[in-house]
Formats: C-alpha cells, structure tokens, sequence
C-alpha cells in the first residue's frame, strides 16, 4: 500500500511541475453546442474546450445539451485571448487547473461560492491583464502557479476560509502592492510572492506558522512587514532561507503596530530560529534573555545597522551565518556557555576589530571571521579544530597564538593575513591543510609542528616574506606548491624523512642558492626548483629513478649537477634553459629522455648507442662518449649469477668492486653473484682509456626469492618444490597426486582441512614462502549398478559410476513448510483522504507543497487498491518445507545411501531427471520490501521484478547470486536460464562528504583523508607499503602516477573535482 501512495504521489509531483498532463486526459462522448465542448457523466455536463474565437464578456450557460454544468475542465478557455471577462454559473462546483491559462485580455473573473475546497494549479497562469479577483469563503486552498504572471493584477482579497497558499501562487504579480494574509494560513509554500516588485507592504497573521524559500524575495519594494502577534510568536516562525523573511528587502517590522528598532528577546524565547531577523538593517540594538540556548542559522544576517550584541550563558551554539555581514557590529561578548561558531558566523564583519573565545567554545566553523578586521583575536584552550578560511583575509591580524588543543587547521585558514608577521604552531598540531598561509606576504618567521607529516598543497605559496624556515623531522611529504613563489627563501634543510617533494614544491623561489635532496626521495616531480634563477648546485641522491617535466627549467644559474646511475627517465624540460650548465654526465642507466629536456648550447658525456646518445644526435648537442658496464636488467633475485662486461671503443684493463658485498658479491673477472635482498653498487675502475682511470657505475637491486611447497598424507608422489620469484607470478604445478582409494580434491594452506583454496595450474602472485596441503575425499567402491534411471533405496545396490551417492534436497523458498506458498492478490479499499482534495507532500529538501487527490470522492474518501496474501497449495513441494534440486543431474544422485533402487518419478527414463517449472526468489540482505518470489516455465523467459527493497543507509546496486558477490541482475533484466534461482541483493553504503567513497582510498580503511595522499606518495615513491591499486587511479586516465596524488589532494581541499574522473 505505502508504495502504491508512493507511485501516486510521485506522478502528482510530475503533474504539477508539468501542466501539460496535469489534468485527465479528454474523455469520449464529446458533445458541441455553441462555443463550447463538453461531456456529460452521471447526467452532469463538463466544459472541456471552447472555441478560440470567442470575445468581450462572457457568462457561461449553466446547462448545456439540457444537462447541469457542474465543472469546467483543464485548459477548457487556455489561450483564449479574446475574453474580457467571465461570469461562472452557481452550478459549477470544480474548476480543474490552467482552465484559465493564458487568457491574456481576461480582466476580471468571478468564482461562484458553489466552487469549494481548491484554486487548482495554474488556473489563472499567464493572465496578464487580470486586474481583480474576488475568491469566495468556501476555497480553502490556492493552489501553485494560480495567478503566475498576472502582473496588472493590483488586488486580491484572500478570504479566511483559507489554509495555505501554494508555490508560486503570485509570482511575478507587479502590480500588486499591498496583502493581507487572513489568520486562516498557516503556511506559505516556495516563491509565493518571488518577484512582486511592486509590493510595498505585507501583514502576516499570528497563525503563519512556516514560510518556505523565496516567498519574499526579489520584492525590493517591499519595506513594511506588519506582523499580528508578539515576538515570541515571530520566533518561531520557521523561516526556510533568507529570501523566505518579508524582510530580506531591509524592511521594517511592526508588531502590531509599534517599529522594531531595539530588540528584547523575552525569556520564554529558547531558540531565535534560522533567519528570523536576516536582512533587517533598522534593528539597532539586540538584548537576548536567558532563556535563549541556540541563535539559528542566519538569524541576523546582513544586519547592517546592528552596532554590539551581548550573548548571554545560556546560549550554547552561534549557528552558521548567524550575523554574517553584520558590518556596523563593532563589539560582541560570547559567553561561557557558548561550544560551537558556525560557519560563516560573523563573516564579513568589517566593522569587528577584537573577539575573545571562551573556554567553553571547542569547533571554530569555516570562514567563520573571513574578511573581518580582527587585529587581535584571543583563541580558548577548548579549540580542537580551527575551520577552513576561518581568519582568511583579516588582514590587520599581526599576531595570533594557536592554544596546545588545537589539533587540525583547516583549508586557507589565515590565506592573505598579509599583516601577520609571525606565528607559532604547537605540537598538538597534526594537520595544516592546503592553502593555509598562502599570501601572507608579511610572515617572516614560521615554527611548524613536530607532530606533522605533511606539509599540504600551497601551505606557505607566495609567502614572499618568508626567508628560512625549519622542517622537522616528522614531515614525510611537502606538497605541491607548498613554497611555490616565496621570492624571499635563501636556505631552506629538508629532513632524512622527507620521501616526497611534489610538483612545484619550490617553483619561483628565486632566492633559493641550494638545497640537498633526501636520500629517501626517488622523484623529482614536475616544476619543483622550476624558475629558481638563484639556484647554483644540487644533488641529486642515488635512488632518484626519475626527473619529470620541467623540473629545473629555467634554473640559470644552475653550473654543475650530477645524475646519478639509479636515473632511468628525464622528462620534457628537466633542465630546459639552464644556461650555466657547459656539460653534464648522463649515465647508461637512462633509457628515456624527453622533449627540450637540454639547453642546445652544452656538452652530454655518455655512452655509445645510449638514450643520451640518441638524444645528442637528434637535437645537434656537442657529445662525449665513454666506457659503460653492460647490464640486460639492474633487477636480480637471490641465487642468480651474472656476467658483467665493459663496453669500449678500445681494449681496457678492469677491476671491479661491490659495495656492498653481502647483497652482491663480484669477482676480478665481472661475474657477479646474487646473495641477498637489497641494492649495491658496482665499480669498474679502468684502466687504459684515458689518461687518468676512468669509474663506471651501475646499481644493482637484488630481489628475495620465495618457495611452494607440497605437502600430503599418505604415501603421495607429489610435485617438486617450485622457486617464485619476487614481484612475480608463479603457476602451481599442473601435476595432480594419486592415493588408492581417494579422490584429490585440491590444495588446502592448512593441514587436516577440507576447504579447497588452489587447483593444479592456478597462479600465485603473494611475495612470501607457501606450503599446500593436499584434500583427499575417501571414495569406497560400490558394488554393482546401473545409472538408468533407478533411485537408491538400499546400500546393496550403487547407481552406475562406482560411488555411493547423498540425498540432495534444499528448504522450498516459495514454501510456507506446510505444502503451500504465499500467493499475492488485490483488494479495493475506502481509506480516508488525509486532507480532502488534496495531498501534502515533501518531494526534495527545498521543495514542497499541494498536489491533487485525483481518487478523492468529494466527501473526504478514496478508493484504493490493497495488496494481501494468501496460501495456496505448493505444487513443487513435499509437504515438510522441502523440495528436491531443481538443477538438471543424474538420477543416480536424487537419493542415497539407506535406499533401494525403484523408478524415479522425475526421470525421464534415461537417467536424467527433468522439471518443468522453476523459481526466482529474492533474498533482501539485511533490507526490507524484497519483491514476491516468480516462477518461469521451461524454455521461456521471465521479467525479473521491477521492485526494489530499501535499506536504511544503503543503496541499492543491483542483484547478485551470492552473498557478497558482484552485481549480476538488476530489476527489470530477462532470465532464461532452466535453473532455479535466489537472487541477494547488493548495497552500498550511501556516501558522506569524505568517507565511504572507494576511489581514493589507498589504504582501503573505509575513509578518505590525508593518510591516502601520504600512502599513495609512499608507495610512487617505492616505500614497501600497501595500497588498494584498484582506487588508486583518482583522475580515471588508467595511469598511477603523481597526477592521481594532486588529483586526490585537490578534493581533499575542496576544488570542483571529482573522483573516479579526469
């Protein structure tokens, strides 16, 4: 029944919005007389068209073809523009909606007291020259969009019978200067009176209760708002958004009578709602009693004229945007009673120079004091967390001290403090997010937290006051952009723990003369030292893999730097106008190099038919060439020997060194011998090439090596121990051992058990030793058999393969456990209208209002349509709730041991048993409302239901066949298959602002945050961590790499980026 009310109320909605088939569509036996169109049921005549062409006053008939009219039905005069004016006979009690719609030159109308209940939607729409409407005391409701667009219409009395007024009801009616709400309503739906410019005042009774979003807005005349009834009454108003007060026009309020100008908030008041007062720029002064513990969400917002507000100790929340924009507010008390500042709180309060937090106060909201002009601001010991853009752009702030309880700082939280000269974070500080201090051109001085990990995304960028600063050491990351463009940085020590320096880290610090690489860091990402003109050496640690794009571009000054042999790649611009460089060494190590990566004007040592070579010849560089240790691979596992040689244009003398010898040992001839995990270098000095001994180098990276072991008891030919190499994959031996008197079921890892993990010739790809079990099911021989279609009713007997066979049957899904199965029918049923012609219903969080109760008689019921259910017989089943496998088998294996052999009333004679029907059920898994279960017959097809369960928290994926499997149906999808079938359905927990989203959740802990950027750097940079690789690609270009870490890093910040897409 709720989803039959569901359906219903869900194509009442699509109605409204869309009139074009709001309304019945045209029924038969259409009858013409006159201008007019009509049908005739029950012996009642129904307008539903009428000619174009009529014009001037009209008074409709109140019979037609003899019988009554009693209603005019939808669009019955729509676009009828030739109309003046019309006169509705006392028989009409219903006018269906937009009856009226667009009769331009319609300017006056009267409604008989005949019509009850509702102005239905749209009936006046678009009728601009309508000047005047009179509805009668028996309309208790006016529906949506009645009078859209009627912008002569300059007055409209809107009698006490009353309720509610519907969304849109008068918008855009700038005529209209004046209303009177009747103390009937008690609710104003959405954009009531949106955009009724000329309106000038407005009367509010005592009963309004809710006035929804935009009811009031765009009336910029609107500057009088008389309200019947007391303060207290105004304060509970429930106001849904700024533009939903009459005073967001910066109106005045007269309660009854008397202008608000100093406000006293009574005692009996517990909470000052959302908006209650927002825009009124003529209140001057607020007192709140003691009795206040909440100020809403913008419950003074943009009150302008507001110069000081005591908050009392029973306040407990300042709520968001609660005197946002308040720019004469020049003091405020906050007293201890006070836990939480909304966001936006006091944003943009210009006038505010000073603010003490109490100790009560522990969350500070986002932008929470944005582009106030705080010079001094005193933080409590309570503060955990400071929000995004919290002080951003309080650009008198010189000072500011962070108390020990802070632990988080949010995204641009002091961004363009330009007057902030220095500041201290405390160690209880774990994260500083990205854009924190950007633009803080004064900042000379910075202490960060030794608890920090990570230096975020443009933390310290353009900072150009900034001339040193110290990392500690419990910094693993600096992000990108971290110290882009402090023109001031001259030396900056970058810690051992430091695995990570992303793009643009330190791009246009111009300052910047050197700086020392980590040993941990294996990337040099893209743009970091780019446009460091003042930048003169480097170095470059040996385990550094890769220099991206444009990583020392235009370093000038830049004369000497060493590449050393653990470089593999060089991308597009790496050293792009490094004018000072005259020659650099790129090792045989390279094997990539990209666009533009060297100035023209220099020399590359290298060797013969290298990368670098390759990269002289085609871009016309002066190039050496030298001796180079040959190598197939620089990755070895331990066991494995190796032969060096020297590559030369000439004969050399050798002698060879490992450096460390424990990972790598080498002989005086070059064989080298793998020995153990790790990485070593080997030397080769020689002798005879030039002048002077000549050293080439290569690293090498020694990997483990793992063992598959098998194991069996009993007396088992087994396969040979297999030898798997690390990061590889290993194929177990396709070799399946024999044992008299058992059949092998596969491998097990643990001994003694019977569950089957691997086959012979599955693969294997875990880095770590394994020892197979192998599972053995004991198999004794039967006799004698036959296998023709005989069942077991004695042990006597076998049924034809040589093995005893079990008695398979499963629980009947469809089956009540009493030989019968829940079958579903329909009933009709008279249920109460909830409110008679006419529904209340909520469709979005910013939209609701009044649909038509279509199936309303008139006399406050409805005919429905009730689903119940009742037990009929199961034909398929046994009687006890059970029912034998519906899959197509062997006879031999309906029964089993315990029986004799007798005809089996399910085969077909040869064996094989045969169903002719099959069943679909669905299992909800942990939700509700699964659909009723279906049966197909042979060789058909069959619609899955189109029904869907709910689950609290979850939605709904689709269907699967197993719990915990993938989704392999979804509702509406055809089966054929001549099986019986359970489907499971699949959930997925519904997404929060940062948790539960998988993509991007490197290290697969069910949330995203800061610990997957450093997990993801870690593992780019070949730290031995795990990661789930199947979220790792955030931006979707099918690549891993660095773009995937700015990617995740930007929407932890709060950039229009999404998961999962480029």
């Amino acid at each position: 029944m709720k989803k039959m009310i569901s359906i219903l109320l869900s194509v009442a909605l699509f109605l409204s919005v869309f009139p074009v088939s709001v309304f019945a569509a045209g029924a038969t036996n259409e009858y013409t007389e006159g201008y007019y169109t009509y049908t005739v049921e029950n012996g009642e005549a129904t307008i539903t068209d009428c000619d174009d062409s009529i014009t001037g006053d009209v008074v409709l008939p109140d019979t037609l073809g003899g019988y009554p009219v009693t209603e005019i039905g939808a669009y019955a005069f729509r676009s009828c523009s030739g109309l003046i004016s019309i006169k509705i006979p006392d028989s009409v009690t219903n006018i269906e909606g937009a009856a009226f719609e667009s009769c331009t030159n319609l300017t006056d109308v009267e409604i008989p007291d005949s019509v009850t209940g509702r102005i239905n939607d749209y009936m006046f729409y678009g009728c601009s020259g309508l000047t005047s409407v009179k509805i009668p005391d028996s309309v208790t409701m006016i529906g949506f969009y009645t009078f859209y667009g009627c912008s002569n219409l300059t007055n409209v009395e809107i009698p006490n019978s009353v309720t509610s007024i519907g969304s849109h009801a008068f918008r855009g009616c700038t005529g209209l200067t004046s209303v009177e709400i009747p103390d009937s309503v008690t609710w104003l739906g959405n954009n009531v009176f949106y955009g009724c410019s000329g309106l000038t005042s407005v009367t509010i009774p005592s009963s309004v209760t809710s006035i929804w979003s935009g009811t009031f807005g765009d009336c910029e005349k609107l500057k009088k708002v008389y309200y019947e009834s007391d303060i207290t009454a105004w304060c509970n108003i429930n106001f849904q958004g700024s533009s939903a007060n009459p005073l967001c026009n910066n109106g005045t309020l007269y309660v009854n009578g008397e202008a608000v100008h100093d406000l006293v908030i009574p005692d009996v008041v517990k909470k000052i709602g959302d908006y209650t007062f927002a825009s009124y720029s003529g209140l001057i002064s607020v007192k709140i009693s003691g009795g206040v513990t909440s100020i809403g969400d913008g419950a003074f917002e943009n009150c302008t004229g507001l110069t000081s507000i005591e908050i009392p100790n029973s306040v407990t929340r300042i709520g968001s945007s609660a005197f946002e924009g308040c720019t004469g507010l020049t003091n405020i008390e906050m007293s201890d009673g006070v836990t939480s500042i909304g966001s936006s709180a006091f944003e943009n309060c210009t006038g505010l120079t000073s603010i003490k937090i109490p100790d009560s106060v522990t969350s500070i909201g986002d932008s929470a004091f944005e582009n106030c002009t705080l010079a001094n601001i005193e933080l409590s010991d309570s503060v955990t967390f400071i929000g995004n853009y919290t002080f951003k752009g309080c650009k008198d702030l010189t000072d500011i001290e962070i108390p020990d309880s802070v632990t988080s700082m949010g995204h641009y939280v002091f961004q363009d403090c330009t007057g902030l000269t220095s500041i201290e974070i405390p160690d209880s500080v774990e994260v500083i997010k990205s854009f924190a201090f950007e633009g803080c051109t004064g900042l000379t001085k910075i202490k960060i937290s030794n608890s920090m990990t990570s230096i975020w995304d443009s933390t310290f960028q353009n900072c150009t006051g900034l001339t040193s600063i110290e990392i500690p050491d419990s910094v693993e990351v600096i992000g990108n952009s971290a110290f882009k463009g402090c023109t001031g940085l001259t030396s900056i020590e970058i810690p051992d723990s430091v695995r990570g320096i992303c793009d643009s880290a330190f791009r246009n610090c111009t300052s910047l003369t050197n700086i020392e690489i980590p040993d941990g860091e294996t990337i040099i990402w893209d743009s970091v030292f780019e446009n460091c003109t003042g930048l003169t050496s480097i170095k470059i640690p040996n385990g550094v893999t890769s220099i991206y794009d444009s990583a020392f571009r235009n370093c000038t000054s830049l004369t000497n730097i060493e590449i050393p042999d653990s470089v593999t790649s060089i991308g597009d611009y790496a050293f792009q106008n490094c004018t000072g460089l005259t020659s650099i060494k790129i090792p045989n190590s390279v094997t990539s190099i990209g666009n533009d990566a060297f100035p023209s004007e220099m020399t590359i040592l290298c060797t013969n038919n290298s990368a670098a070579h390759t990269y002289a010849l085609q871009h016309h560089i002066t190039y050496e060439l030298f001796p180079y240790i040959y190598l197939s691979t620089n990755t070895f596992h331990v066991g494995d020997e190796y032969q060096l040689t020297i590559v030369s244009d000439s004969a050399v003398d050798v002698c060879w060194y490992s450096s460390n010898p424990d990972v790598a040992s080498i002989s005086s001839s070059g064989n080298m011998t793998a020995l153990s995990e790790g990485k070593t270098l080997i030397t080769a000095v020689i002798s005879g090439y030039t002048e002077e001994d000549y050293v080439a180098t290569c690293l090498v990276t020694i990997k483990p090596v793992y063992h598959v072991y098998y194991i069996s008891a009993g007396e088992v030919q087994l396969p040979a121990t297999q030898r798997k190499l690390s990061e590889k994959v290993l194929t177990f031996s396709s070799y399946t051992p024999v044992r008299t008197g058992y059949r092998f079921e596969g491998w097990s890892t643990e001994p003694n058990d019977t569950t089957v993990e691997y086959q012979p010739g599955d693969t294997y790809t875990e880095d770590a030793d394994l020892t197979l079990y192998a599972v053995w099911k004991w198999t004794p021989k039967c006799s004698a058999c036959d296998g023709t279609g005989q069942k077991r009713v004695s042990c006597q007997e076998c049924d034809g393969d040589g093995y005893t066979t079990v008695k398979t049957s499963r629980t009947c899904t469809r089956c009540s456990g009493k030989g019968t199965v829940k079958q579903t029918y329909t009933v009709k049923e008279e249920h109460t209208c909830p409110i008679c012609h006419g529904e209340l219903v909520t469709w979005s969080d910013s939209l609701q209002g009044w649909v038509p109760c279509r199936g309303c008689n008139g006399l406050g019921t409805v005919t429905v349509e009730v689903e119940k259910e009742k037990n009929v017989t199961c034909s398929t089943c046994n009687g006890l709730g059970k029912i034998y496998s519906t899959s197509t088998k062997t006879c031999s294996t309906c029964l089993g041991v315990g029986y004799k052999k007798v005809r089996c009333t399910q085969c077909g004679g040869d064996g094989i048993c045969t169903q002719d029907s099959f069943g679909v059920s669905y299992d909800p898994n942990g939700g509700t409302g699964a659909p009723a279960s279906q049966t197909k017959e042979k060789a058909s097809s069959l619609t899955l239901s189109k029904d869907i369960p709910v689950k609290d928290g979850y939605i709904f994926c689709g269907w699967s066949t197993s719990v915990g499997g993938s989704v392999k149906y979804q509702p509406g999808d055809i089966y054929s298959a001549d099986q019986d079938l359970i489907l499971v359905a699949v959930w997925q927990k519904e997404p929060e602002p940062i948790p539960g989203y998988s993509c991007g959740d490197i290290d697969n802990n069910g949330t995203i945050n800061l610990k997957d950027v450093t997990q993801l750097q870690k593992y780019l940079a070949g730290w031995d961590v795990e990661v789930a690789t199947e979220y790792c690609d955030v931006n979707a270009d099918g690549k891993i790499n660095l773009k995937d870490v700015t990617h995740l890093q930007k929407y932890l910040a709060g950039w229009e980026v999404k998961l999962g897409q480029s």
